[in-house]
């Protein structure tokens, strides 16, 4: 069942955002980051997701995937 979840979640470029923001880039990017901790977080603590599994997904979402993708 955690397969789905997570599949979807990795394979997202994380938050979208436009340029008419841009000096609220940094917060916007936080909150995204710590709503994605808070899911992934619950996920495990309800069992659906290893540790290891929602670690992974957190890094690549919250940092690999947006400094590939927007160049940060």
């Amino acid at each position: 069942e955690y397969v789905g979840t997570v599949s979807l979640l990795a394979n997202s470029p994380g938050m979208v955002s436009d340029s008419r923001k841009l000096l609220s880039y940094g917060s916007r990017f936080e909150m995204f980051r710590r709503s994605l901790a808070n899911v992934l977080g619950r996920q495990v603590s309800r069992g659906q997701v290893p540790i290891e599994v929602a670690r992974d997904v957190a890094r690549e979402v919250a940092y690999d995937r947006p400094r590939e993708v927007y160049g940060f």
